[in-house]
Formats: structure tokens, sequence, C-alpha cells
């Protein structure tokens, strides 16, 4: 492709970018908010340590409004969630940002899964901050399955509170969906321009986290 073509075919491809929007995704956007005390473990509620193992969080990241995407894992390092009466009333869980795969490229391709996780890697500054935290503040009961759950989501060196929807699909199994702006956690902000308007700004994570024992 001669570079005039080249050009005619970026100019063509961010137009209809930005004519396009936000890719369509049937999770909720969450906007942070200022930090907020994190709610601590009361000495009646039972502490139950995050199974790390079988815990998962899930990221995709989409890029053209969602004519392209990647997804991957992040590994789960620790955490602990607070039960009281059969009901969760705090918690936290933290992320290795280290361990950042992507899982939508077959493992055979060796230097496109090398190339996209260095750059993630570099995107989170994983040596500079190499966990992801979240930490809950408040939790509201809709059903005894459904939940609204308030958290700092602290990113890099940025720490905002979201609420997101939590489904309790077990006596030690919560799960939730949501997508966030990645600009807002800093996220890829030293990107290149052409980075910057290809690769969409939100995020969507999936969590689901389980306990080593049921409560």
């Amino acid at each position: 492709m001669n570079k005039a073509i080249y050009v005619a075919f970026m100019a063509i491809a961010l137009t209809n970018y930005a004519c396009t929007g936000k890719p369509d995704s049937t999770t909720i956007e969450v906007v942070g908010t200022n930090k907020v005390q994190p709610l601590i473990a009361n000495m009646e509620a039972k502490a139950l340590r995050v199974n790390t193992a079988t815990s998962v969080i899930t990221w995709k990241g989409t890029k053209m409004s969602g004519m392209g995407s990647h997804s991957g894992t992040v590994k789960m390092k620790y955490g602990e969630l607070y039960i009281k009466g059969g009901q969760l009333t705090g918690g936290y869980f933290v992320a290795d940002m280290n361990i950042i795969r992507v899982t939508d490229i077959p493992a055979d391709d060796v230097v496109p899964i090398r190339n996209l996780t260095n750059h993630l890697k570099i995107d989170f500054d994983v040596r500079k901050f190499p966990t992801a935290k979240f930490e809950v503040t408040k939790v509201q009961y809709v059903t005894q399955e459904d939940l609204q759950v308030s958290g700092n989501l602290t990113i890099k060196d940025v720490t905002k509170n979201i609420t997101v929807p939590v489904k309790a699909t077990g006596k030690n199994t919560w799960y939730t969906a949501f997508r966030f702006n990645r600009f807002h956690w800093n996220i890829g902000k030293d990107g290149s321009w052409l980075e910057k308007r290809m690769v969409d700004e939100d995020v969507e994570l999936t969590v689901l986290l389980k306990t080593e024992i049921n409560y």
C-alpha cells in the first residue's frame, strides 16, 4: 500500500470512527467519583479469603468502535470478603498486573501475543504500579441475589469510586460486569495520537470472585 492510499484509508477510517461513537455493549458504564472511605471488617463478620485459583478477572478492549477487539485475563493476587448474617458487608481484592494475559490470539502466534502483552504492560506501567485494587465502600441488597456494590477502583495512580451491579450466584460466588473509560484511570494516556484515535476508550471487565470456603 503506497503512502497516499494509506493516508486516504486512515482518513476514511478515522472519519467513520468519529461518526460512529462508542461500540455497542450490554455492560453498564461506570463513572468514577471521589474516593470514599472503605468499609472495615465488622467484628461479627466472617472474613473469607478470595480463592485466587478459581477467581478470575476478564478484560476486553475494542478498536474502531468495536470493529475489532482483544480480550484476556488478569491474575487475582489476594483478597477478602466480609460476610455477616449470610450477606456481603465489605471486602477487597487485588489484581497482579504483571500477570496479564491475551486469550483471543491463538497460542501458537507467540509474537503477536508477546507484542500485545508488552504493550499492555506499558499502558498499565506495571513496573511502577504492579497491582490494581478494588475496596468495597457500600453494599446495597436489591434482592438476595442482586446487589449494588460501590467501591474504590485503583488502577495506576488513580483511585475513583464506582458502583457496579453484582450477582450472588452461590454461597461463595459473586459476579459483576461493567465498562469504564480507560483515560479516566490514565491507561494509555502516553500512547500515540493514532493509538488514542483507533483504540476505543472503554474497557470491559468481568470479575468472578470465589471464596475458599462457603459462609
